[in-house]
């Protein structure tokens, strides 16, 4: 499952939209497999997500798997952490689908083929459905002929439409939340009302829709012209508005969350960073944000992605004091400072771990102190800086100093940051800048507010106590 960002920057922005493509060049694609049991049931297996640079082939690393499952020689997991303790026999039924933000090229083509033919040869009935959003380089005659075989031998091919995307993107979603019923952690267990989840999930569908998608209908014809179909699309009628700023968000994902703050998975740390200017005037405070980011920091000490993660931060500390500095000082004049009374400084760090193994606390550290001394050094009376660490994990916070404030965050705490950033999210589906063709996607704020409160109501919290609290309740 993916969260609704990415399927606003790498299903939905026109890759060719310079401005907004942020995952421009980059493969995300996820596939699920289901098997049909002796009562004609489809129970889903294995789901997998892979994501990779313009070179990297996700398809292998799916047939690769694939293979292997059916073998018998690993054992299938899903995405919410569940064991499927099943394999692929011969004479079984099995559906595939693909939802990929690109069309397969002619190697992944040919990959889904031989995987086609080898399961056929052992009786396995396959079907196979590839959903794509973005045409792969088809002036590749090479990249068309692999569609065109594809299409001959029975899998069917499909262009996703913005309007699908925010479909597929909120039913993801409310697997997501729904993953977080009865589940047990060490601050309490959370129980989610089934019923008033799928009502705010349906107002969040109501409030966010696409109009025309040009963009979708022409790679349509485009993918007719390549397979030969003459069948005529029938394009969807909806309300048009036209989009707003660009305004993209700094977020956490529900499965993040759910991971890494409630669970506390330990393979990464999880870090929100922002940089805050406070102007305040005759009691009046006018807040800007300089700067935000999220760092997902590898603590695996032995393999060499887990020592990048580790130093990663520690090694770019220098570029980052210069740079965030020179964000402060680009925002404040003169003329400025002398017209307010005071101007604060804050930088704020959201962690799912503290002290964390990455050792990323110390780079914080040296951060705060480094902007402190430059207010100093530069005699700027009315200034100053005030950081704060939130943290998920009950360690004892020694690691901090300097004036550094320490906030553990319960339960409540967490689960209230992750409705804000899905919040977030779901306003940034409506302001984005999608590309001259793509749709435009509308959003109806009152519509979003109330699925938002609705959802609020939705999640009880039952405390190690025995205490059972809503989380609405204060």
């Amino acid at each position: 499952m993916l969260s609704l960002k990415e399927y606003v920057d790498c299903f939905m922005i026109d890759e060719s939209n310079k401005q907004t493509a942020v995952a421009s060049g980059h493969h995300v694609f996820v596939a699920s497999v289901y098997i049909t049991d002796d009562c004609g049931v489809d129970r889903l297996i294995f789901d997998q997500k892979v994501q990779g640079e313009k070179t990297f082939n996700p398809i292998t690393k799916l047939v690769d798997k694939l293979t292997e499952v059916q073998k018998g020689s690993t054992r299938s997991y899903l995405s919410n952490g569940a064991d499927a303790e099943m394999t692929i026999p011969e004479k079984s039924c099995i559906t595939i689908e693909i939802f990929a933000n690109r069309s397969p090229n002619n190697v992944g083509a040919d990959q889904l083929l031989k995987l086609l033919t080898a399961w056929k040869r052992k009786n396995i009935k396959v079907g196979i459905s590839f959903n794509y959003a973005h045409a792969l380089s088809l002036d590749n005659k090479y990249n068309r002929v692999g569609l065109k075989n594809l299409h001959d031998n029975g899998v069917k091919l499909k262009v996703l439409s913005a309007q699908q995307c925010l479909n597929k993107a909120m039913r993801d979603l409310m697997e997501q939340i729904e993953s977080l019923d009865d589940l047990e952690t060490c601050r309490g267990t959370i129980y989610i009302k089934t019923s008033m989840m799928k009502r705010a999930i349906n107002k969040f569908t109501d409030g966010v829709w696409s109009g025309d998608d040009h963009l979708a209908t022409n790679r349509s014809a485009e993918l007719k012209e390549i397979i030969g179909s003459n069948s005529q699309q029938q394009a969807a009628t909806t309300y048009s508005n036209k989009s707003t700023a660009n305004m993209e968000p700094i977020t956490f994902s529900v499965p993040t969350y759910r991971d890494y703050f409630l669970l506390q998975n330990s393979d990464e740390i999880c870090v929100k960073m922002k940089l805050l200017l406070s102007k305040v005037k005759g009691g009046r405070v006018e807040e800007q944000i300089l700067d935000a980011r999220c760092l997902y920091l590898n603590t695996n000490t032995k393999s060499a992605a887990g020592n990048n993660g580790v130093r990663a931060m520690a090694s770019k500390e220098n570029e980052l004091k210069k740079e965030l500095w020179k964000l402060v000082g680009d925002a404040v004049t003169l003329s400025e400072l002398s017209e307010h009374d005071e101007m604060i400084v804050g930088l704020t760090a959201t962690m799912s771990e503290y002290p964390d193994r990455a050792g990323w606390y110390k780079v914080f550290n040296n951060l705060h102190q480094h902007i402190n001394e430059n207010i100093c050094s530069c005699r700027i009376d009315k200034m100053k800086v005030q950081s704060s660490i939130r943290y998920a994990t009950e360690e004892s916070p020694t690691a901090a100093h300097g004036g550094i404030q320490l906030e553990y965050m319960n339960i409540r705490d967490i689960l209230l940051d992750m409705l804000e950033d899905l919040e977030d999210d779901i306003k940034y589906v409506g302001c984005v800048q999608y590309g001259d063709q793509r749709a435009t996607v509308n959003c109806d704020l009152h519509a979003i507010s109330s699925g938002l409160g609705l959802l609020n109501r939705a999640i009880n919290i039952k405390t190690p106590d025995g205490k059972m609290t809503n989380l609405c309740d204060k």
